[in-house]
């Protein structure tokens, strides 16, 4: 059985009661950094969130020989 390679996007908040919330998706492409700003940046802006970071990291499942997914 072929390795698996699968993206996900974690995106880590600052919340302004200084909570850390992230959330993972898994996506077919990493979107650019832009594109996350544009959705990020008013929360930012109006107070919603203190800070907020994304990382778009490839994992990589092994499998056993012999061994079907």
């Amino acid at each position: 059985m072929p390795d698996v390679v699968r993206l996900f996007l974690l995106i880590i908040l600052w919340e302004p009661d200084d909570r850390i919330t992230q959330s993972i998706y898994e996506v077919p492409i990493c979107p650019e950094h832009g594109m996350l700003a544009e959705q990020f940046r008013p929360r930012q802006e109006s107070g919603q969130i203190k800070s907020w970071v994304a990382y778009c990291l490839p994992a990589k499942f092994e499998f056993l020989k012999g061994r079907n997914i």
